[in-house]
């Protein structure tokens, strides 16, 4: 995954409303907000931002058995039940290796599990900012050997330079499916919305809409 904004970027200018294409925003690490800018931005959140954190439950998920057997862990700080499938397991990120260290899982028990994260996340080549979110995911139907169909919830918010910060959102459940061969998720059915801010002003509305092809992603801004 993580390979589709560019592509995003150049395919949804045709079905966008723009309210302005140039704010002295650093959204993504640049000082202009343009249609492609905000375009490729909510697509790192949710095409890196949810799917590192995807990412990190699978393997942590994969290490459930072995970690409970050697009753430690080197890449996680675990509180409560051990078993990460059980309600109340809160397993905390605390290597250095992941694009998201210091998240904590929570198991939900009955196959959901809840993400906090607070701490520098980068998007994309930009410098990483200040980042919260909130997710809860559902593990869906197994698709090949330690993967599976996820449907996430997702609430956030990153502060920027110059007093500009955004919030993002999903409206309701996304669903992070795979189709065919692949090992990523590559299939999308949901929506997601940006608010931008400079200081309390909010200065552009944005959401991003998936239903099948993730390359096929719909961007309106200016709403």
């Amino acid at each position: 995954m993580k390979k589709y904004f560019v592509i995003l970027a150049a395919a949804v200018a045709a079905v966008a409303c723009s309210k302005g294409e140039d704010y002295d925003v650093t959204v993504g690490g640049r000082n202009t907000y343009s249609l492609s800018e905000g375009a490729s931005y909510m697509m790192f959140i949710a095409d890196n931002l949810v799917t590192d954190a995807l990412d990190e439950i699978e393997l942590a998920l994969n290490l459930n058995d072995a970690i409970m057997a050697a009753g430690q862990s080197t890449r996680y700080l675990i509180t409560g039940p051990q078993d990460l499938e059980e309600a109340g397991s809160t397993w905390k990120v605390i290597s250095n290796a992941s694009n998201v260290v210091g998240m904590e899982i929570v198991s939900q028990g009955n196959a959901q599990w809840k993400f906090t994260y607070a701490g520098e996340y980068a998007f994309g080549l930009a410098n990483a900012y200040p980042t919260t979110f909130v997710m809860l995911v559902e593990r869906g139907d197994l698709k090949s050997e330690g993967h599976y169909n996820w449907t996430v919830t997702l609430s956030g918010s990153r502060e920027e330079k110059n007093s500009y910060r955004c919030q993002f959102e999903s409206l309701g459940p996304v669903a992070y499916q795979i189709e065919g061969q692949t090992l990523g998720w590559n299939y999308l059915v949901g929506k997601y919305s940006m608010k931008v801010f400079k200081g309390e002003e909010a200065i552009d509305l944005c959401l991003l809409s998936f239903n099948g092809s993730i390359s096929k992603a719909q961007f309106v801004r200016g709403l």
